[in-house]
Formats: C-alpha cells, structure tokens, sequence
C-alpha cells in the first residue's frame, strides 16, 4: 500500500491514479471533495479517505 496525501489537489490525484494503473494499492487521503478526487473514485485501487493530518485517530482510520 502507498499513502498518497492531498488528494483532492491537481497532483495529488495524478500521482494517485498512475500509481493505481500501475497495479499499486493507493490510500488516498483528503480534507475535501474536488472534481480531481471524484474522477478517482473510478480506479478500484484507490481507497479515499477524508482527514485531518493533525488528527491521529483519522488517520488511522486510513489503514485497518
């Protein structure tokens, strides 16, 4: 699994994508929804989840 941090942001998502196209399983984490993190919800290896870097619990919610 690779964690990808911001998301949401124009290369956040790239990155997210092309690591999932290239057969990595991506965590994805974010603070809000955007048309860039919507478009990923189309690639069955990401797995968003929305955070707050400066709240552990959520963060941990990212990886059970």
């Amino acid at each position: 699994r690779i964690l990808v941090t911001g998301a949401s942001g124009f290369s956040g998502s790239f990155v997210a994508r092309e690591l999932a196209r290239s057969g990595r399983d991506v965590v994805a984490l974010h603070r809000r929804d955007t048309p860039f993190l919507t478009r990923l919800s189309s690639e069955p290896r990401v797995h968003t989840h929305r955070v707050d870097l400066v709240d552990a619990d959520t963060i941990r919610e990212g990886f059970p």
